[in-house]
């Protein structure tokens, strides 16, 4: 007879929350990019008359953008409703927590500039990249010129 005891049985190890969205952030972004340069060079639009798709690319991508457009808007006007009054009743709550500001002394100075200053800074990045990259404008332009002149405002 042997002391040594069975080893439990193996659990399957399982990936944690971060990881699978990553994936499936790469993965959608991968996929994206295929569907992009199919569609660019026409490959797309043989692949769905090959499986005898009665559809084009075009109107696939027409479909797909207007249910990904109203839900799109939104979900960030849900964002903006509560993530932001949520940000600012926390720092409000931190202030009068903190209740003598002179208890912190020049570490709390220095962190009160720091994340004032890197605010700024990711603010900065964001707008300056939206005025650089315009993201959806081809679109919008793609979009007003399709539109019939009687129907625009």
């Amino acid at each position: 007879m042997s002391d040594a005891s069975p080893s439990p049985p193996r659990t399957p190890r399982r990936w944690p929350l971060h990881t699978k969205i990553l994936i499936g952030l790469l993965v959608g972004a991968a996929l994206g990019v295929l569907n992009n340069v199919l569609a660019a060079r026409g490959i797309l639009d043989r692949l769905l008359a090959e499986f005898g798709a009665s559809f084009t690319a075009e109107q696939t991508v027409n479909a797909a953008v207007s249910i990904a457009d109203p839900l799109g808007r939104i979900f960030l006007r849900l964002i903006l409703m509560v993530v932001i009054p949520l940000v600012l009743a926390a720092l409000a709550l931190g202030v009068l927590e903190l209740g003598d500001v002179r208890r912190l002394g020049r570490i709390g100075l220095r962190t009160l500039l720091l994340t004032l200053l890197l605010s700024g800074c990711a603010v900065a990045i964001g707008v300056t990249l939206v005025n650089v990259l315009r993201p959806g404008d081809p679109l919008a332009r793609r979009a007003a010129a399709e539109t019939p002149s009687e129907v625009r405002y």
